[in-house]
């Protein structure tokens, strides 16, 4: 009867850290999902921002549910070349995340008149 009490024990301990890994895996997943969405956010903004006619150089921000991004352009050094950085901020399990990028672009100068 004391080796059923044991064994009985021995499978409940068991079963609670199988159940403790699946709840880890779950929230990496969902992590992994959420990361991921944020970094094709960027990517997409970083494309629009390429694909602009009339670049300029500032800051502009917008929300895609459930994320928040922050696009901002400056000069750099180097003539006709600016430096874009794109943050893409969100909460998870009540905590802020952010996912930040930062790449250079080929700016045109604007003329004056224009």
């Amino acid at each position: 009867m004391i080796e059923v009490i044991i064994s009985v024990a021995i499978l409940a301990t068991a079963a609670l850290a199988v159940f403790a890994t699946l709840r880890a895996a779950s929230s990496a997943v969902h992590h992994s999902a959420m990361l991921t969405n944020a970094v094709l956010l960027a990517e997409n903004r970083l494309t629009e921002s390429r694909l602009c006619a009339s670049l300029s150089y500032g800051k502009t921000n917008g929300t895609v549910a459930p994320y928040t991004w922050c696009t901002q352009i400056t000069p750099t050094p180097c003539e006709n070349l600016a430096a874009i950085s794109i943050s893409i901020q969100w909460r998870e399990q009540n905590r802020p995340q952010r996912y930040p990028l930062t790449s250079l672009i080929h700016i045109e100068p604007q003329l004056e008149g224009q």
